[in-house]
């Protein structure tokens, strides 16, 4: 550890990307030791007495720098036309809310996170998921009612025990200018430097994710762990999930090695964070899904004079600086995924990648991807 804990407290909020914003307080009382805590809209509190561990969970890119450079900007026959921007519509709620997802090699089906689909307890709550994908030609929509959405085997609502996956199959194969993808079958995902791509709120890591979903960024970040080192401080540590922080090049704000001594300081301005609407949006390495956002966390501790410490660059759980993200590792649902779509593994193609947006940023070029076009 880098710090010297005299009591310390974790803020967590995964984002399902798709509810409100909520505001959350967490203080001293200053007449005594006790803290406040105070969640926001959809905020579930959890407390550890033990350790005195705060847990505050809610359902989810922002780049390095200005997020409109267009190293983080898609556009349409870049490789990453088969990432989905999905709306879900409630019987419950007027406001359609947003999440990102891929379309997987069948042409069939879109891997997404469970969490945009369903309740706290792991219910599907939604009537509709409308699933768009840009081509050079245009939009093309799909609308998936609830039957024909399945859930991971294990998901009750709860982000941090993994499991947070959802596949939603299409009434007809998309035309086969939407590209398709293979999933990540090896499991050296940690230390690898991944492509990350989705619709979600943006902004920079200075400033966190301020502004609104629906633009289409890429960029990198390197895995440091998988949800091991959480059980340190936390149950509920799972390998099922793959974790990354939110690096600027600064020990300070190196999250996973200022609390467990992981160090990374980033890929500079190529760095990415998941952000509100990017839940379910891919993870890839070489090409295929090697992850599917889930959450957001940010901890923070008390030190021997009553402070508050973080690597958070601003003490928000807002996809800024010095905060963790999670995916959930694809190729422990491998035999799932098969499963349920029966993807074949002997297509592959290579394609162009051009970078642009999240929170960081990504140059133009050239690498090899597995892409599926056209029918299977």
């Amino acid at each position: 550890m880098k710090f010297n804990i005299i009591r310390f407290f974790f803020f967590f909020v995964a984002f399902g990307l798709y509810i409100p914003e909520a505001q959350s307080t967490i203080r001293i009382d200053p007449a005594g030791e006790d803290l406040i805590i105070q969640g926001g809209p959809d905020v579930e509190v959890d407390f550890n007495p033990e350790f005195r561990v705060v847990s505050l969970t809610q359902p989810l890119y922002t780049t390095t720098i200005n997020s409109f450079n267009p190293i983080y900007l898609v556009n349409p026959d870049e490789g990453f036309d088969g990432v989905a921007d999905i709306f879900l519509s409630s019987p419950n709620s007027p406001i359609s809310e947003r999440c990102s997802g891929s379309l997987l090699s069948t042409g069939k089906h879109v891997l997404t996170a469970a969490h945009c689909l369903t309740n706290n307890q792991g219910r599907i709550n939604i009537s509709n998921a409308e699933v768009n994908f840009d081509i050079p030609s245009g939009r093309i929509t799909f609308n998936v009612p609830s039957n024909q959405i399945t859930l991971a085997p294990g998901w009750d609502g709860t982000l941090v025990n993994g499991n947070d996956l959802a596949i939603l199959e299409l009434d007809s194969r998309a035309p086969e200018e939407v590209d398709r993808y293979l999933i990540y079958r090896r499991s050296d995902e940690i230390n690898q430097v991944a492509v990350k791509v989705g619709y979600g709120r943006s902004g920079t890591g200075n400033q966190g994710d301020i502004l609104d979903t629906g633009v289409k960024r890429v960029g990198l970040n390197r895995y440091d762990a998988d949800g091991s080192p959480r059980g340190e401080f936390f149950e509920g540590a799972t390998t099922g999930i793959l974790g990354y922080d939110f690096d600027n090049g600064r020990s300070r704000n190196d999250a996973f090695d200022y609390f467990f001594d992981l160090s990374n300081l980033g890929v500079g301005q190529q760095e990415v964070g998941g952000a509100r609407g990017d839940s379910g949006s891919p993870t890839f390495i070489d090409g295929k899904i090697a992850g599917v956002t889930t959450f957001r966390e940010t901890i923070f501790t008390i030190d021997e004079n009553g402070s508050l410490v973080s690597s958070d660059r601003d003490f928000a759980i807002n996809s800024s600086f010095g905060e963790f993200m999670y995916d959930n590792r694809i190729s422990f649902y491998q035999v799932w995924i098969d499963e349920v779509t029966e993807i074949p593994e002997n297509l592959s193609v290579v394609a162009c990648l051009v970078g642009a947006g999240f929170i960081g940023v990504m140059k133009t070029g050239c690498i090899t991807t597995n892409v599926v076009k056209g029918k299977v």
